[in-house]
């Protein structure tokens, strides 16, 4: 079986073939097309395709975005908001982040350099969720990230969200953090975790857990951190 897909990515039509034929995967890949390759048996060579599922209803049109952008390294967009645009942390944001949170008083989401490449190069391919760039949608200029983290201890998702401080008191936390719970609420159900003092996250939080409450139906856990 082999199956062609043509699929729009910012103005730009790329190839992606779906196929249970090995031969037909690696003819694919030596000339730069994405592919999936159906494996229901799990006995496919893995370096012929960018990911492997075991039948079509697994693959859509936000699946296979997800694998150009693999495939292409370009960084996925999750969301768009009437303000905002989400989407995947590059290499190229390192030095934005460290000269946002250089002006906040918040702690850093990476601890170097190297940690912050590691994830991005793991992360986004293996898992569903993560922390992802905050950018203004008319002009692309960062603003912040948010996103989902794993909370190991309470094994759960958390939602996170941190808005550089010039961009602050405009709405930009809920508008995004709203956004994205909407998106995953049906697969997870995202807590918040806010230290014990937070005014400001506080009632950011209530504002969502609110908002969970009346539109989507079901209440936000928030957990108060004692302050260290």
């Amino acid at each position: 079986m082999k199956l062609l897909k043509n699929i729009n990515i910012d103005g730009i039509d790329y190839k992606v073939l779906i196929s249970d034929e090995a031969f037909a995967l690696k003819e694919a890949k030596s000339r730069g097309i994405a592919t999936v390759a159906i494996d229901t048996k799990g006995v496919f060579d893995l370096s012929l395709a960018e990911y492997a599922v075991e039948g079509l209803e697994s693959i859509d049109d936000e699946f296979l975005k997800k694998v150009i952008c693999r495939k292409h390294n370009k960084p996925l967009t999750i969301l768009d908001t009437d303000r905002l645009s989400l989407r995947e942390l590059t290499c190229d944001d390192y030095v934005k982040i460290e000269s946002s949170q250089a002006l906040s008083e918040s702690g850093k989401y990476f601890e170097d350099e190297a940690t912050f490449l590691n994830y991005i190069n793991i992360t986004y391919r293996f898992f569903d969720y993560g922390i992802w760039a905050v950018e203004d949608k008319e002009n692309s200029d960062f603003i912040g990230m948010a996103g989902l983290y794993f909370g190991n201890d309470k094994n759960r998702y958390f939602l996170s969200y941190f808005i550089s401080p010039e961009y602050r008191n405009k709405g930009y936390a809920y508008e995004i953090s709203k956004a994205i719970i909407k998106k995953v609420y049906k697969k997870v159900k995202p807590a918040i975790e806010i230290k014990k003092g937070n005014i400001a996250s506080i009632k950011l939080a209530e504002k969502l857990s609110k908002y969970s409450k009346d539109m989507l139906k079901y209440s936000i856990d928030i957990f108060y951190l004692d302050v260290l």
